[in-house]
């Protein structure tokens, strides 16, 4: 018999959830990893939490964690057309 077969709607929605759960946390560990904006020591104290404390360090990542690394509209600043002020490229 199949493994699939013996799994009740409950169990799938279960297996969802955890699935959901786990991509989260490897985003988080990875998210973590690469950002340019923590110190060595950051990176260090901050995947501990996360490989240690599983979701409660993903949760407490994400709350303490969320900081912009740039300023508003900041993506635009750079490529702006100093004649018309608008974005390069774009035609209004």
């Amino acid at each position: 018999m199949s493994i699939m077969a013996n799994i009740t709607l409950g169990g799938a929605w279960l297996l969802l959830l955890f699935g959901c759960l786990a991509l989260l946390w490897l985003y988080a560990l990875v998210n973590c990893l690469r950002r340019k904006d923590f110190s060595r020591r950051e990176k260090v104290a901050w995947t501990i939490v996360i490989l240690f404390t599983n979701y409660l360090g993903l949760i407490a990542y994400f709350i303490f964690c969320n900081r912009q690394t740039t300023r508003p509209g900041g993506r635009f600043r750079k490529a702006l057309d100093p004649v018309t002020g608008w974005p390069e490229g774009f035609d209004p």
